[in-house]
């Protein structure tokens, strides 16, 4: 997996920082393909730079497969910015060889709160998706942290599962790993559970 930090310094990274942090051939004519089934995932949240979204277009005929994970900051455009994204992996990712996960952590809006700083809150992040266009395959990703509360319930109402999925992760680890009676709870309201995205062999 390439990870690429969205920063240089203190301000974000330009373009072709970026770009140079993925092996790519001198020749236009050996691109296609060239990363066929490899993942590449930012380090920060790629909301604060708009770069990222030119730099997975430019990287779309490689066969790369994006990993775009956001904590939904507020202070910027968000709107803007997810609607860039969804665009982006339909016509460029046909819509299922990337993922777009939002990492909210949690149903409480307090435990976010405490933990994130000023994020949109799950009621605007589900009215701002009611107005944005849908992935042609494939479902968006809501993180959650196993340690914070969750109402499965709450999250079905405001997120539906045909649109969305879930992904448990261990605080401690930041991985996916099974947890029980929560998935159950989960899988009852109709949610696919996701995990770790992993390279293909080939």
């Amino acid at each position: 997996m390439f990870i690429i930090p969205v920063r240089e310094g203190n301000r974000p990274a330009r373009f072709h920082q970026l770009l140079a942090a993925v092996p790519l051939p001198e020749s236009e004519d050996d691109l296609p393909h060239c990363l066929e089934g490899r993942l590449v995932a930012f380090e920060g949240d790629p909301a604060g730079n708009e770069n990222t979204n030119l730099l997975l277009q430019r990287l779309a005929p490689t066969g790369i497969r994006p990993v775009i994970r956001t904590r939904l900051p507020k202070g910027r455009d968000i709107g803007i910015y997810l609607n860039c994204v969804v665009n982006l992996l339909n016509e460029s990712y046909g819509g299922s060889r990337g993922v777009l996960k939002l990492d909210i952590g949690s149903t409480s809006e307090k435990t976010r709160h405490l933990r994130y700083g000023d994020v949109l809150s799950l009621g605007e992040l589900s009215k701002l998706f009611n107005h944005l266009p849908r992935l042609k395959s494939g479902k968006i990703v809501l993180v959650l942290q196993a340690s914070m509360p969750l109402d499965p319930k709450k999250l079905s109402r405001l997120f539906p599962p045909d649109l969305f999925a879930v992904q448990l992760l261990d605080d401690k680890e930041g991985l996916s790993f099974p947890h029980g009676e929560t998935e159950q709870a989960l899988r009852k309201e109709g949610f696919d559970l996701a995990y770790e995205e992993t390279e293909d062999d080939s």
